[in-house]
C-alpha cells in the first residue's frame, strides 16, 4: 500500500478520535479493575463521553493499542476485554498491569518525562516484568521495576515532573504512535529499557487497505512501510 496513502488515512481517524482520547482514558481510570468486552465498553464510552458508536470503538482501539498507556485487552474464548486491571503512581512514573497475548500479565512501569515529551511509542522507556526485550524476568516487584526508571532518569533526564498522566497525553495531544500508524491490540511491542530503532505495528485490518497481520515498520527516521505479515 502506498505510505502517503495510508498516512493520510491515519491522520483522519487521528482527527476523529484525538479530541476523545483524555475523557475516554479518564473513563477507564474510573473503572480500574473492572474489564468490560468490548461491546460495553463502547457503550460505555458513548454514554459517559456522548460519542457516536464508531468513534467509541475507533478511540477504544487507540487506546489498547498503545505501549504504554494502562488499558489493556485480553482475548479469551473468542471475546475481547478491556479495561485497566491495576494502576500505580510514583515519582516521575506511573505503573500498571500489563497484558501480552504471548508472554502474559506482567508489571509495567513507565518514565513520565518520556511520555510527555514523546511522540513514538519507541521513544519511550519503561520497565516490564517478563518483557523478552528487556532486563526484568518473572516476579520482579514494582520497587524493581521503578528502581530500573529511576536509574534511567540519572542517564537520560535532568529533571522529574511532578504530574503524572498516562499515555493518553502526550506532547503532541494524542496517544503515542497515534500520528504515525493506526494499530489495535496489546501486542507487547515496547521499548523496554531501551528507545530507539525500528517501530513495529501488527494491524488488526481496522485500516482500509491493510489485511490482519499486515506489518507497518516506522524506521528511526519515521520513513514507513508495510509488509505481509501472514
Amino acid at each position: 500500500m502506498n505510505a502517503d496513502k495510508l498516512l493520510q488515512q491515519t491522520k483522519t481517524t487521528y482527527e476523529e478520535v484525538q479530541p476523545h482520547l483524555r475523557a475516554c482514558a479518564d473513563v477507564f481510570h474510573e473503572n480500574e479493575g473492572e474489564l468490560f468486552t468490548r461491546t460495553e465498553a463502547i457503550s460505555l464510552l458513548e454514554d459517559e463521553v456522548d460519542i457516536n458508536s464508531t468513534t467509541a470503538a475507533h478511540t477504544l482501539g487507540q487506546l489498547v493499542g498503545d505501549t504504554v498507556d494502562p488499558i489493556i485487552q485480553i482475548e479469551h474464548k473468542g471475546e475481547k476485554y478491556v479495561g485497566i486491571i491495576e494502576f500505580h503512581e510514583f515519582a516521575g512514573a506511573y505503573g500498571y498491569i500489563n497484558y501480552d497475548d504471548l508472554f502474559g500479565q506482567g508489571k509495567r512501569v513507565v518514565c513520565q518525562q518520556c511520555v510527555n515529551d514523546a511522540t513514538l511509542d519507541a521513544e519511550v522507556t519503561h520497565a516490564t516484568e517478563n518483557d523478552p526485550v528487556g532486563s526484568f524476568s518473572g516476579g520482579a516487584t514494582w520497587d524493581e521495576l521503578l528502581a530500573g526508571i529511576h536509574e534511567h532518569y540519572e542517564q537520560a533526564h535532568e529533571s522529574v515532573p511532578e504530574d503524572v498522566a498516562t499515555g493518553a497525553t502526550l506532547a503532541s495531544g494524542t496517544t503515542i504512535g497515534g500520528n504515525t500508524a493506526w494499530h489495535a491490540g496489546n501486542d507487547g511491542s515496547g521499548s523496554g529499557l531501551t528507545a530507539d530503532g525500528v517501530s513495529v505495528f501488527a494491524t488488526t485490518g481496522d485500516v482500509t487497505g491493510l489485511s490482519k497481520g499486515d506489518l507497518v515498520f516506522i524506521d528511526s527516521d519515521n520513513s514507513l512501510y508495510v509488509e505481509d505479515g501472514t
